[in-house]
């Protein structure tokens, strides 16, 4: 069995082109990164989202209140943010520890990872993370989860945003 390390999830992004398996299946998209965060006790939802161009390349976005308008805007994070590991990381053809094709990327001795099969119960695109040792990869399958490893958070949710792409999301961009 091949070892994977799976450290980081939160894909916000949009992918188009080339980012496909032999056979055809592909995560160019747009994610989104939404989650729940307990910060001094209180209970918040943290915005986001994940681009994968047509090459596997992830650009991680974090929302927050834009100062002249109000609403949302996004801009791209540093630190260690929600998927921040996941920054400029290029996505390449794999197989999961379960054996099933996947894009991977090696962070360190981790794995992280989108399977490209949809789960056979669910129908949903799953996504993993793997910390580099044997029995240790979380498969996650729908919205709002995050995995947690090493001081470092991962989430995202799948399928890809149909209704937002990576022109909107800089037509958005903070001030």
């Amino acid at each position: 069995m091949r070892k994977f390390g799976l450290f980081g999830l939160a894909i916000a992004g949009a992918l188009a082109g080339s980012a496909a398996l032999a056979d055809g299946v592909s995560v160019a998209g747009v994610y989104s990164t939404k989650h729940k965060a307990t910060i001094d006790g209180s209970t918040t939802e943290i915005n986001g989202f994940l681009a994968i161009d047509g090459d596997g390349r992830m650009t991680v976005y974090a929302a927050r209140q834009g100062y002249t308008t109000g609403k949302d805007c996004y801009f791209i994070p540093s630190g260690n943010t929600i998927n921040s590991l996941l920054q400029g990381q290029t996505l390449v053809p794999g197989t999961s520890p379960s054996g099933e094709p996947d894009y991977e990327v090696k962070l360190g001795e981790d794995t992280f990872g989108i399977i490209t099969q949809p789960d056979s119960q669910t129908g949903r695109i799953r996504w993993f993370f793997h910390s580099g040792q044997d029995d240790s990869t979380a498969t996650v399958t729908g919205a709002g989860h995050t995995v947690n490893a090493d001081g470092h958070s991962f989430s995202i949710t799948v399928p890809s945003l149909a209704a937002f792409t990576p022109t909107d999301i800089h037509m958005q961009r903070c001030e």
